[in-house]
């Protein structure tokens, strides 16, 4: 539905939003908060953000005699992503960048980082061009957000799939991939069932 750019800006917007996940955040806000320029935040993203459906709704209001719009944005409660507020404030990657990461993430499973379809997959699903596409995977790998489970020793796919890439992003999900990767090591670790007893006021643990 969106290109990376516009998923980026998206995301941006949501920061602006209230507990009700509505925001009558102004263009130039939009733009400040996102380092966007206001011209594409006036004059393509918001437009194509209408257009889209994808606000549950949109109201329009007067405030000081200016016409004003506030927008409902959806609030997922299953099969929904966490990215963090850092990503707004990452200078290394360009905000194109930015929103092919979201994308990936938005398609990885079973709650991991690891990229596990091919590339042609990911080609359909990302809104660019092939050879930006491209460009912007190799500045993701030379940058180090994108690495081969190969050379990712400690996750629990590297040696069944050692050619498959991860994301090393800090700002994605509720525990990053730094911390994934430590959980899935201890339980790599622990056998597969527990039983737990109580006696004489002390827990035991019991594996097999």
């Amino acid at each position: 539905m969106f290109s990376p750019n516009d998923l980026y800006t998206l995301i941006g917007l949501y920061f602006t939003a209230n507990s009700n996940y509505s925001t009558d955040s102004t263009y130039l806000q939009i733009a400040d908060i996102t380092k966007q320029s206001f011209s594409y935040i006036k004059d393509n993203f918001m437009p194509r953000l209408e257009k889209s459906g994808f606000c549950d709704r949109i109201e329009l209001f007067i405030q000081e005699r200016l016409k004003r719009k506030r927008y409902f944005l959806p609030h997922p409660q299953t099969n929904f992503r966490i990215i963090q507020k850092e990503v707004l404030e990452n200078t290394d990657l360009t905000s194109e960048e930015k929103g092919f990461i979201i994308a990936l993430y938005c398609n990885t499973v079973n709650n991991s980082f690891n990229l596990t379809m091919s590339w042609k997959f990911w080609e359909e699903k990302i809104k660019v061009k092939k050879s930006t596409f491209y460009k912007i995977r190799k500045s993701l790998i030379n940058k180090g957000y994108l690495k081969k489970l190969e050379d990712v020793p400690e996750n629990p796919e590297s040696e069944d799939y050692p050619r498959d890439y991860m994301l090393c992003v800090s700002w994605l999900g509720h525990i990053n991939y730094e911390n994934w990767l430590e959980m899935a090591a201890i339980s790599e670790d622990v056998p597969k069932s527990m039983y737990v007893y109580k006696d004489k006021q002390q827990y035991y643990y019991v594996y097999k």
